[in-house]
Order: structure tokens, then C-alpha cells, then sequence
């Protein structure tokens, strides 16, 4: 029986990492499709890490080790980091929403209106990461924190103030 409780133990193991990791290899599949590289590797990251605490936890309790005080001790720290990095953890949950309900694409001509932003900012969004979405202004590149960005108004640049582009000559081939 103890043999059967460990070999079915180790297979949960195997499965679970397997599980994990192509949990994490499809949300990189998806979030490199809507965000790009910069949003995808530290989204991946996070997945292998939450599947592999997931898997080792269970793991310990199937083994029969005393996971009790760990779990106590993990809490605490849990809370003692979370209470540290407030603002960057705003900033990472921030950057999930905005890269899952979209309200604009890299290489889209914005307008943000915010008070905490200093007003009004007009510009081109050249990326969208999880910590900050790069604006590329007359000023010149400016990183926005993406919680400002969640409770900013966002919207395209009406048409009169986007820069106006040359008429491109078209190319005419003709067989010979």
C-alpha cells in the first residue's frame, strides 16, 4: 500500500509539472499575440511559479511532510512583501487588466486625460508591458505607470491633431 500511495504521489508530481508548464507555455502563446515579448516572459514567469508552489505543496502533504508551518510562515511573508510592494503589485494587477480588456494597441495615436498625469498627454503607445505602457509624445518616450493609465480616460487622438502624412506614390508594375 505505501508503495502505491508514493508511486501515485510521484505521478501527481510528473503531471503537475507537466500541467504547468503547458498552462504557462499557452498563456505565453496568447499574451505574445495581444501584448508582445515585454508582457509575456514575466506573465510565463509567474504561471511556472503559482503551478510549481501549487505542485510542491500538494506534493509535501501527499508525502505526508508537515506543511503547517510552512503555510504559516509563507502567510506572514506573504503579507509582510505584499504590504512592501503595494504600489508595484497595483502596477502589475493594473497592467493584467489593461492587457486583457485592451482599450488601445501598440502603435495607436492616444489621448490621455488624467490629473495625476499632469493633464492632458498626446502620443503614440509603442508598448504595453505589465509595469509600464511606453508613450511616444512630441516631448519625446515617457513610461506610465499602468494604474495611472487604469484610472485615466483614454481615447484615440481626434483626427485634426494627429500629424498629417505625406500622399506615398504608388508603384505601377506592368508585364513585359
Amino acid at each position: 500500500r505505501r508503495l502505491a500511495a508514493y508511486g501515485t504521489a510521484a505521478g501527481f508530481v510528473v503531471f503537475g509539472l507537466a500541467a504547468t508548464r503547458s498552462a504557462a507555455s499557452e498563456l505565453t502563446r496568447v499574451s505574445l499575440s495581444r501584448a508582445g515579448a515585454a508582457a509575456a516572459t514575466p506573465l510565463r514567469v509567474g504561471c511556472l511559479l503559482v503551478g510549481y508552489l501549487i505542485v510542491a505543496l500538494t506534493a509535501m502533504d501527499l508525502f505526508a511532510l508537515p506543511v503547517g508551518n510552512l503555510l504559516v510562515g509563507g502567510a506572514v511573508t506573504g503579507m509582510i512583501l505584499g504590504i512592501a510592494a503595494q504600489q508595484a503589485l497595483s502596477n502589475v494587477f493594473a497592467g493584467l487588466v489593461l492587457l486583457f480588456a485592451r482599450p488601445y494597441n501598440p502603435g495607436e495615436k492616444v489621448r490621455i486625460r488624467s490629473g495625476a498625469l499632469g493633464g492632458t498627454l498626446d502620443g503614440t503607445v509603442t508598448s504595453v508591458g505589465l509595469l509600464y505602457t511606453t508613450l511616444s509624445t512630441e516631448d519625446g518616450v515617457l513610461n506610465i505607470p499602468n494604474g495611472a493609465l487604469l484610472a485615466a480616460a483614454v481615447g484615440p487622438l481626434p483626427r485634426d491633431k494627429q500629424p498629417t502624412q505625406q500622399p506615398t506614390q504608388q508603384l505601377v508594375f506592368q508585364r513585359p
